[in-house]
């Protein structure tokens, strides 16, 4: 082990909180000091509380606005170097973020991230050249790496998919249904919308929802069934949401055990990647509505743990195929995801073994 044994993980998404709390805990059974920086950001948060994860919070999330963006990423950079000047961890280590990279950089720190996503190319470009190694699955080409400027030889990629690592130890709890007053006895359809605000989408609110809208009325009225709507908001509010299905939904606009959500819910409609991944490997029928596509999507839809939104029609029908599906089809889905989970390595074996022969 080396002298110094710091490590600083800086969390920007609710995946980060997932995905890095798995990999803490290991860290600190090998000996390592793990400490967790974050921003004010409500989903985050959330999650935080949810898994009893201790961060300092250090500046907020920037919204839609360029600008702001801009003027959020500035101000977290000089709170990030305080803390890192102060600390002086042995390792900086992220999911991508362009404050942890910058500030590495700066004050000659490793930096080490995970990142499934170079799709979302502007944070790729602000974070790859800057990082010591970048570990991501093995159905991205390193090649898509080395296109955002990433060194060579720095790419190292696992056998597996992101949620792997929270997923494989996972067991579904009856009480997100409760918590949110869902009839276990009544089919369940879960809409993630997309990430709008985010740079790769740069909207001010979310495009898919008055077309959800219209295809879960028609679901409806076509199969006469009483299927419950549940939206998994994005930034902790309903409103943009709100306006399209009012109270025909339940909102989950604070964090909840969204995995559990996920395994119950007959249906899932994702608007992100993170999610739709999970609920593959869940097992649970799920359509991607992302407006575009990834190397993630691409596997699952090969794989056929998945499907694609392509027009009103069809993804009406895919969702009535999802509701009236044979129980036995039901558990042969989630059979066959299981074993693909159990097959999939484990990311956190990778990382972990790198970062103790970088620090040895």
């Amino acid at each position: 082990m080396a002298k110094n044994n710091k490590i600083l993980i800086d969390i920007l998404t609710p995946k980060h909180v997932l995905f890095f709390n798995s990999l803490s805990q290991r860290l600190i059974k090998r000996g390592f000091e793990v400490f967790f920086t974050t921003r004010r950001y409500s989903e985050v948060e959330g999650m935080m509380d949810l898994l009893k994860v201790d961060a300092q919070v250090l500046g907020r999330h920037g919204g839609a606005d360029l600008f702001k963006k801009l003027l959020a990423y500035s101000e977290r950079v000089r709170l990030l170097a305080e803390i890192a000047k102060r600390e002086r961890p042995a390792l900086m280590l992220s999911g991508g973020s362009p404050e942890a990279a910058r500030v590495a950089f700066g004050l000659k720190i490793p930096h080490f991230m995970v990142n499934d996503s170079p799709h979302a190319s502007a944070v790729g470009r602000l974070t790859a050249p800057l990082s010591d190694k970048i570990f991501t699955p093995w159905i991205i080409p390193v090649g898509d790496w080395l296109a955002l400027g990433a060194p060579k030889g720095s790419v190292e990629r696992y056998r597996g998919l992101d949620p792997v690592i929270w997923l494989k130890d996972f067991k579904p709890k009856e009480a997100v249904l409760s918590e949110l007053n869902l009839d276990a006895n009544k089919p369940i359809i879960s809409y993630r919308p997309e990430e709008f605000q985010a740079a790769y989408l740069g909207s001010r609110e979310p495009k898919t929802s008055p077309l959800i809208k219209k295809i879960l009325s028609k679901l409806k009225a076509r199969l006469k069934m009483d299927f419950q709507i549940v939206i998994m908001a994005r930034y902790g509010s309903r409103k943009p949401y709100y306006e399209y299905f009012r109270r025909e939904a339940i909102y989950a606009d604070k964090c909840v055990d969204a995995r559990s959500l996920i395994y119950f819910s007959s249906a899932f409609i994702s608007g992100g990647g993170t999610m739709l991944a999970e609920s593959a490997l869940l097992g649970t029928p799920a359509i991607s509505i992302y407006p575009g596509s990834t190397r993630v999507e691409e596997y699952l839809l090969k794989k056929r743990l998945a499907w694609k939104h392509k027009s009103q029609y069809l993804t009406e029908r895919i969702l009535s195929s999802f509701l009236t599906m044979p129980p036995s089809a039901r558990a042969a889905m989630r059979s066959k995801a299981r074993q693909i989970l159990e097959n999939m390595e484990d990311p956190g074996d990778k990382i972990l073994a790198s970062i103790e022969d970088f620090l040895s």
